[in-house]
């Protein structure tokens, strides 16, 4: 019995061991696939694929040191080719936050304008558009910009029956305070109440005027 339980410590201690060393196996099998993203041009996969490589605890390797290279150099493409959704006018169609109630929105190649009323043709605010710098600890995010006041905004557009929807959120105020938005629908228990309450769009969207 003793003997028995002296081998399974040293397979349970081998098998450990081997989960360790091969941690430099799984980063270069990730880097490998963020590779492949990158030459089917699926650009954003692979940035993601890349900050995988250098996670919190990934070891200091070559494939590491490759990795921020390529998201030194592409991330920059993939927030421009991000920015492209955005630009165009925008109109109010769903407000469901209280930190700003902008009916009209318009972006442009370099500043994005807010509007009071639709029917306004002079801007209450007009920012430049500015990415905020990279952090290599941070999480990889494609659409956000930061504007003069150290406000952090996030832009996204997506598809619904074949027409824009451009999402807005206000992610850190001028002081520094970040927010979040909580969805609970998931929790709902009833399953024809949590389908119902999923159906609704909870976030504040524009729709593409122009």
């Amino acid at each position: 019995m003793k003997n028995k339980l002296i081998i399974l410590l040293i397979l349970i201690t081998t098998s450990v061991c081997a989960q360790e060393l091969s941690k430099e196996e799984k980063q270069e099998k990730l880097f490998l696939e963020a590779e492949k993203y990158l030459k089917r041009n699926k650009l954003k996969k692979a940035l993601f694929k890349y900050q995988f490589v250098c996670g919190t605890y990934a070891p200091e390797t070559e494939f590491k040191r490759k990795a921020n290279a390529r998201i030194d150099s592409l991330l920059p493409i993939a927030q421009k080719k991000e920015m492209k959704k955005w630009k165009g006018k925008w109109e109010l169609k769903q407000l469901k936050t209280d930190m700003f109630d902008f009916k009209k929105i318009i972006v442009k190649e370099d500043s994005i304008a807010f509007f009071k009323n639709k029917s306004d043709s002079i801007a209450a605010r007009i920012e430049k558009i500015k990415t905020p710098e990279f952090n290599h600890k941070n999480f990889l995010n494609t659409r956000s910009v930061v504007f003069a006041n150290n406000e952090v905004w996030e832009f996204n557009v997506e598809k619904h029956k074949r027409k824009d929807r451009l999402f807005v959120k206000l992610k850190t105020d001028s002081e520094g305070t970040s927010y979040l938005i909580l969805d609970h629908r998931h929790m709902i228990i009833d399953r024809k109440e949590r389908k119902k309450a999923l159906a609704e769009e909870v976030r504040t969207f524009y729709t593409r005027i122009k």
